[in-house]
């Protein structure tokens, strides 16, 4: 229980499985995944900002129009 109040998001006892290891490291990796993708959602350069969640492309405030090939290759 230290470990957790220290700040460790999960524990696992002695003797565990293989299984159950790569289970809770795939949960794991889930979690940062989804912090992760809220967090680099929206990328801004200039007065451009791009909110790859919504699809959203605006210029000075504007919403731009974007073909789809044109908006999976500024998504790049």
């Amino acid at each position: 229980m230290a470990a957790l109040d220290a700040g460790a998001d999960d524990f696992i006892t002695k003797p565990f499985g293989v299984n159950e290891l790569l289970a809770r490291t795939r949960a794991s990796l889930r979690r940062m995944r989804v912090g992760r993708a809220e967090a680099d959602s929206v990328f801004r350069f200039g007065d451009v900002e791009v909110d790859l969640a919504a699809r959203i492309v605006k210029k000075g405030g504007a919403e731009v129009h974007l073909t789809p090939i044109e908006y999976r290759l500024l998504a790049c």
